[in-house]
């Protein structure tokens, strides 16, 4: 038995868990990133940033243990998706990254709608026709970079990108493989009528596969250049958010998760596919095709917290926290419309844009802050209804990621949604359900079950408050007035 390796590909950051033969975890490491937004709209990663990262990370986590790579013997990620990276034969990447937040392709999603409907759309993919799937990215690429649409061997999801990259062979998750809206998702194959629709070229497709299958070996010349052995093994693994579902210790239906990061999403597993004609759930196969998994998300909830902090508050994250904590729910009549990136739920819409409404001279940072915590949980509370009328309102709810590290922020969830709010003991369940794949695929585990048992634990509970809960429907009120009023104002930035 050997060492094994989780990692966690974020948006703006990697994450590598080592875990000892024993299932311990023994060291990690991570490294940061930044996507880049060259137009209003826009978002791209170079993914060579990526390579560079991992690079750093196995390095980091090898010296920390003392370990050589011929002692790690299996690795598995679970990365971003609906993120598009455009590679040669090689999976040398040969164009920036059209990372998931980017919402350029408007008049794309437009065009495909006219050449297949959106409920067959919806009813083959899972997925709503907007211009966040991959589908109309590649469809951008054709039309306005025809040079790379032609040089390109292959579109891949990040997950397909790392491992094609270490393997030769690259090949994704079911789950992060229906991202791209090309994946049939009740056969496990690529849809031959939506790439039809498309216009786009069904060879230039990476493989599907369970998340937990071993996709193959690392090629001599990336053992070299990454610090590992050529008998290392690499899982196929799946999208992030799937398998931080898979870190908390959710393996059937009955539970909903908030993993909030860069951006929040609200996920449970259903027995059956959901199609929601109004689009704004989507339905995904579960990691290991046994189940759908059901979805709706903010765009970006950590991304503009990051953005505000670094433009607008310009102190640390605990310096906001603590400013806020003296602002009362409804922020004293100011509200955040958090669309910096665009709108998912409760309706989509690229066009969407960051406002503040209600600003007075009373009105102090502090204010300003609450406002864009308040706004992000409010925009959690639009999911969490939606998804409700499918699966039900749940108990509790279950909470990771990032985001979980403010304990206010943690504290308003419960208060606003008027459910308990149960946060994991690590934020970091997408690094831990990473590590469950790769251990049960090295052979410490009979089962993911087994995996899950030993590694999830809970952490601190928060009880919603009555009162509180009165005072937030009143501004939550008001919020969803607030962004149904500027519909109309964002159709000038189409």
């Amino acid at each position: 038995m050997k060492y094994y390796v989780g990692i966690d590909m974020g948006t703006q950051s990697m994450r590598a868990y080592l875990f000892n033969p024993e299932g311990e975890l023994a060291a990690d490491a991570s490294c940061e990133y930044l996507p880049v937004y060259p137009q209003p709209g826009w978002a791209e990663c170079d993914a060579n940033l990526w390579l560079n990262a991992l690079k750093q990370v196995l390095g980091e986590i090898k010296e920390a243990a003392q370990i050589s790579g011929e002692e790690i013997g299996t690795i598995a990620f679970a990365c971003i998706d609906a993120s598009i990276v455009p590679v040669d034969e090689d999976c040398n990447p040969i164009d920036h990254c059209i990372i998931w937040m980017d919402s350029r392709t408007g008049e794309q999603a437009d065009a495909l709608k006219k050449v297949i409907s959106e409920e067959e759309a919806l009813q083959i993919s899972g997925s709503p026709i907007t211009p966040f799937q991959d589908v109309t990215k590649i469809m951008w690429l054709k039309k306005y970079k025809p040079q790379v649409y032609q040089r390109a061997r292959y579109f891949c999801e990040a997950g397909s990108f790392f491992v094609g990259f270490l393997t030769g062979t690259p090949v994704n998750g079911w789950c992060g493989s229906s991202y791209t809206q090309l994946l049939d998702i009740r056969t496990k194959k690529w849809s031959e009528k939506i790439f039809d629709a498309a216009g786009i070229d069904m060879g230039k497709a990476f493989c599907t596969a369970s998340a937990f299958e071993i996709a193959g070996t690392v090629l001599p010349r990336r053992a070299e250049e990454f610090g590992l052995s050529t008998k290392t093994k690499v899982v196929v693994g799946d999208s992030d958010h799937e398998i931080a579902m898979l870190g908390c210790g959710l393996t059937k239906p009955g539970q909903i998760l908030d993993i909030s990061g860069t951006s929040t999403s609200i996920a449970a597993y259903t027995y059956e596919p959901v199609y929601d004609p109004a689009g704004t759930m989507l339905t995904h196969l579960s990691a290991d095709g046994t189940y759908w998994t059901l979805e709706n998300a903010s765009l970006i909830t950590g991304g503009n917290l990051r953005w505000y902090k670094d433009t607008i508050a310009r102190c640390s994250y605990e310096e906001m926290d603590q400013a806020a904590m003296a602002i009362g729910p409804g922020s004293e009549g100011l509200i955040f419309l958090p669309y910096l990136q665009g709108q998912i739920t409760p309706a989509a819409n690229s066009s969407a844009r960051g406002v503040f409404s209600g600003l007075t001279m009373n009105h102090a940072v502090p204010h300003m802050t609450h406002a864009v915590y308040e706004a992000n949980v409010f925009t959690i509370r639009d999911c969490v209804e939606v998804i409700n009328q499918s699966v039900g309102t749940p108990e509790m709810i279950i909470g990771t990621g990032g985001g979980t590290k403010s304990e206010l922020c943690n504290q308003m969830k419960a208060d606003c949604l008027g459910i308990p709010f149960q946060v994991m003991e690590s934020e970091n369940a997408t690094g831990i359900g990473a590590g469950v794949l790769a251990g049960t695929a090295e052979g410490l585990f009979a089962s993911a079950e087994e995996a899950v048992s030993r590694y999830v634990k809970k952490g601190k509970l928060y009880l919603p408050s009555a009162s509180k809960k009165a005072a937030y429907d009143e501004a939550y009120g008001v919020y969803l007035e607030c962004q149904q009023t500027c519909q109309s104002l964002f159709e000038r930035y189409k």
